[in-house]
């Protein structure tokens, strides 16, 4: 219970650097997702419900399973409201090994992660790269709800 609550509060100091201008784009984002998939996934589990991550190529968002519909996250959340990439960079999705296109338009559905309430995940692998620099960042998400973090690597 202790690691619990040392890790929300180290979460939340992660993103509470999140607004602030940054020169590490990628980095900073690759840091604010891995704080962010962690705590949706835990709490998840505290709470004993279904969370997803839509990403779309410029943006992601996540949501909640209330009955059977999914409903976002909205924009009062202080940790998981909606957020937009820096300028200079983009996102890359593979799900169970397969590359989708995250350039969709607003009313075609984007991809998503599922983090569930055993603990479990959807696997993939999530890329952010920062254009300006030519580097990603890669996070990889275990289907038993590991998350593996690399980069920078050079383009």
């Amino acid at each position: 219970m202790v690691l619990l609550i040392v890790g929300i509060v180290l979460s939340f100091a992660v993103l509470s650097i999140g607004n602030a201008p940054s020169r590490e784009t990628g980095g900073d984002e690759m840091r604010r997702l891995i704080a962010l998939v962690g705590l949706a996934r835990e709490e998840a589990i505290l709470q004993a419900t279904e969370v997803a991550l839509e990403v779309r190529a410029d943006r992601y968002s996540f949501l909640h399973l209330e009955g059977e519909q999914w409903l976002p996250v909205g924009e009062d959340d202080p940790v998981l409201r909606p957020r937009e990439l820096a300028a200079g960079a983009h996102l890359e999705l593979s799900l169970e090994g397969e590359s989708l296109d995250l350039h969709r338009g607003q009313d075609e559905a984007a991809p998503r992660v599922f983090l569930l309430s055993s603990g479990e995940l959807s696997p993939f692998r999530l890329r952010v790269v920062d254009d300006e620099r030519r580097q990603a960042y890669t996070l990889i998400g275990v289907a038993d709800g590991r998350l593996l973090a690399s980069g920078p690597d050079r383009l």
